[in-house]
């Protein structure tokens, strides 16, 4: 039983072992972006926002459409209310009163209520609000994607630029290495100076703190990409390109249009949806000023007993039904309604 155990424990987590291992370790500039698309932690969140706004937007809808309610209680009268009736109705003298209790000690009620909007000024203000922004969601989703895409292009491309100065670096330290050495024996057997000696061990000496600081900045460049990418900066990780693909397949160049469209650009996108929210959110100050008409409909079933016998089969239930229809009117708020209709305007 207990190898069992541990043969369908370690079945279990064996996919979690090969996803941990898909992790690439080499990728090109274009593997890199498509990567952060897919894991890089501000785009998740702007596509959650996305899902968010989506719910928010039925939400908002749901409210304009019909709502059902069901509703039961249960009352148990420790003492029956007691009521004064004319004694006159029951053959008394005339002005006084008899005392009566009406009902019985123990009732149920059980119902449900249909409502309906019918009219709400709000209501439609607030359809185009969740529209605007599952809008504006959409926007900032591209722009993050854009913003990430150039980071990383950016960071790509500087990461190899610090790699073939690293190389020049080690090249140059390299030819220094040697020809110290060349002058060193020189001056050993008296044909040098011992001031070109001290001289080269100076260059050599500047070669490799900058060297050194090369290799300090690629690894930390090469962690920013990683976050960028959303890949885990502990695991190892490559470039596959080089400096001469990429510019021969032209990932640096920007693409310029002719004639470019304003409407697609991502920034006046937001900042038109931005507006169109801030003149939302002032027409919805006014329609709070408008009246709000509902309908209902209400049925429900009453049982009265002198125990608790509402779950037995011979227990009476007496039904009633009710359609109604409700209208709000807004009167007066003591100038709260205007001040927040101008404070809206003064925002757009």
């Amino acid at each position: 039983m207990i190898t069992k155990f541990k043969v369908l424990f370690l079945l279990a987590f064996v996919p979690l072992v090969f996803n941990a291992q898909e992790l690439p370790e080499r990728v090109s500039l274009q593997e890199a972006i498509t990567y952060g698309r897919e894991n890089n932690r501000q785009i998740l969140n702007a596509d959650r926002e996305i899902q968010r706004a989506y719910k928010e937007r039925w939400s908002v809808i749901a409210i304009g459409l019909p709502q059902i309610n069901a509703n039961a209680s249960y009352q148990n009268f420790i003492e029956l209310p007691t009521s004064l009736i004319p004694a006159q109705f029951f053959g008394g003298k005339e002005g006084e009163f008899a005392e009566v209790q009406f009902g019985t000690p123990q009732n149920m009620v059980a119902g449900a209520t249909l409502s309906q909007l019918i009219f709400d000024g709000s209501y439609i203000i607030g359809l185009e609000a969740s529209k605007v922004y599952l809008s504006i969601s959409e926007n900032i989703l591209e722009k993050t994607v854009l913003e990430i895409r150039k980071n990383i292009v950016s960071t790509y491309s500087s990461i190899l630029l610090i790699q073939e100065n690293i190389k020049f670096l080690e090249k140059n330290r390299d030819n220094l290495v040697a020809n110290l050495a060349e002058i060193q024996a020189l001056f050993r057997n008296g044909f040098g100076e011992e001031e070109s000696v001290e001289q080269l061990r100076l260059t050599l000496s500047g070669i490799e703190t900058q060297l050194r600081y090369a290799q300090n900045t690629e690894k930390i460049t090469l962690n920013m990409l990683k976050l960028l990418m959303g890949f885990p900066t502990e695991a190892p990780l490559q470039l596959s390109d080089s400096l001469d693909s990429l510019t021969t397949q032209g990932l640096f160049e920007e693409k310029i249009e002719a004639k470019p469209n304003l409407e697609s650009n991502i920034d006046i996108k937001i900042a038109t949806n931005n507006l169109k929210s801030e003149s939302l959110l002032f027409k919805y100050e006014k329609s709070k000023s408008l009246p709000q008409l509902t309908a209902f409909l209400n049925g429900n079933y009453t049982g009265n007993s002198e125990t608790f016998s509402f779950i037995e089969s011979n227990q009476k239930w007496f039904g009633a039904a009710l359609f109604g229809i409700n209208l709000n009117v807004p009167i007066f708020s003591s100038l709260k309604r205007s001040a927040d209709t101008q404070k809206a305007k003064i925002a757009v």
